[in-house]
């Protein structure tokens, strides 16, 4: 669960900081598809109503065409929610780490130990 809670906050993060050539997809695609992820959700309290509709209007139209993405990445930027999730991430990924230690030493534990790393710094 802790490993899969961390893979799913940095899919989140990669929905808005990666390129479409790394991520297969357009940048804030899952907002154009009618997806909050997490960065969003914890923006939406922070930002004035005006900023707010500007979330709205993608999910509504489920396009960019009346706001750019570039718009949403800006409030992302300056609300530090992308930071707060990736935060969030990195505890998720810790817990992962910890709960091998109930494992027995030895190339299984060893291969499992990298997962929590491996998903904290994909990039697509």
């Amino acid at each position: 669960m802790n490993l899969g809670m961390a893979f799913q906050l940095v899919d989140d993060l990669l929905d808005l900081t990666a390129t479409r050539e790394s991520l297969g997809k357009p940048v804030a695609g899952d907002l154009k598809e009618g997806k909050l992820t997490l960065p969003l959700i914890l923006l939406l309290p922070r930002v004035r109503p005006d900023e707010r509709k500007l979330i709205a209007t993608v999910l509504e139209d489920r396009s960019f065409s009346r706001v750019s993405a570039q718009e949403i990445l800006d409030l992302v930027h300056a609300e530090g929610t992308l930071d707060e999730v990736r935060e969030m991430a990195e505890g998720w990924a810790s817990r992962a780490k910890q709960e091998l230690a109930f494992f027995p030493a030895g190339d299984a534990r060893d291969a499992l130990e990298v997962a929590p790393d491996f998903v904290l710094h994909r990039r697509s």
